[in-house]
């Protein structure tokens, strides 16, 4: 499993998703892809052929963060923009735009999970938003924790 954080700043939210999708995402896959390949070499060498498999195919790129990927920071045509950029690179976001990771009272899905779409089913179980403060009275003591609620992936 690879992981790849990333915080972007909330004012180039747009060009810095885009960014970490077309460039560095292509990058990791490519490291990895080189990295396999000469695993391969090496266990076809050196262990008389035996299988290996192609992770490059099955272990997941994971890209999370704080994205500041919803309200102000990023409207509705970005974000739809986004959406066909993610899914021309067979990617996914892995909380939904409607979802809310914000301690505030306003809903923004800031926090966020990209990864490919085919390995969704083979390795992601669920993902969800850890709400730390459900049952707290004093709602201003959440913020004393933090101002976004955890991103939880379950592999």
């Amino acid at each position: 499993i690879t992981l790849v954080g990333c915080h972007t700043h909330p004012n180039n939210a747009y060009e810095e998703i885009k960014t970490l999708v077309n460039n560095v995402y292509a990058d990791v896959k490519a490291r990895l892809k080189k990295r396999d390949s000469l695993s391969y070499l090496f266990n076809s060498l050196c262990c008389l052929g035996s299988l290996c498999v192609d992770s490059n195919d099955h272990e997941p790129i994971i890209m999370m963060g704080d994205f500041n990927a919803s309200g102000a920071y990023l409207n509705k045509k970005k974000q739809a923009e986004l959406d066909k950029i993610l899914n021309n690179n067979d990617l996914m976001w892995g909380i939904d735009h409607f979802s809310d990771t914000t301690v505030a009272s306003k809903r923004n899905a800031y926090d966020r999970f990209i990864f490919e779409v085919k390995n969704k089913e083979r390795w992601i179980v669920k993902t969800r938003i850890f709400e730390f403060d459900k049952g707290w009275k004093n709602k201003k003591a959440s913020m004393l924790v933090s101002d976004h609620y955890p991103i939880e992936i379950e592999l």
